[in-house]
């Protein structure tokens, strides 16, 4: 009975996918993909406990067990995930980052990726000329011709 549950549970979780691995992740998304996770996996297990003629289980076992099962989950993941929150504050997982130009759009980019949790350091941005509102937020490091010199010397995973 084991195996035929992690059967189905590998099933459902294989068409609906989970989201911890992605860099920005809310709680919200999380619930989502459980609730569509542990949805799936009791239809499929149900359906074919049910269609196999398995009447060793009573229905308020299987009512219970998907509910604790949900429960369960979401405190797994949610845990996980800030866990894996708390790991990115101390700087670790952190995908070195450059910006590539300025302006307004870059001032949106700067805010999403520099909070502690999304996991990137910002090393500064390179444009034609220094933009007054993204310098004070982090380095100015020259121009788009510089930025080859400056890769080669500098570790660096997104730009």
């Amino acid at each position: 009975m084991v195996s035929f549950n992690t059967i189905c549970y590998i099933m459902s979780t294989y068409y609906n996918g989970v989201v911890l691995h992605h860099r920005k992740v809310r709680n919200f998304n999380i619930f989502r993909k459980v609730v569509g996770n542990c949805g799936k996996f009791a239809i499929i297990s149900i359906a074919l406990i049910t269609l196999a003629g398995y009447d060793g289980i009573s229905t308020r076992f299987l009512v219970l067990f998907h509910a604790v099962n949900f429960i369960c989950l979401l405190i797994w993941r949610i845990t996980c995930h800030h866990i894996l929150n708390l790991y990115r504050i101390k700087g670790r997982n952190a995908a070195h980052c450059v910006f590539l130009g300025s302006g307004e759009h870059m001032l949106e980019l700067y805010k999403e990726m520099s909070e502690k949790t999304a996991g990137y350091k910002l090393m500064g941005y390179f444009d034609a000329a220094p933009d007054p509102k993204l310098s004070d937020k982090m380095p100015y490091l020259g121009t788009p011709d510089d930025i080859m010199g400056w890769l080669e010397s500098n570790e660096v995973n997104n730009i």
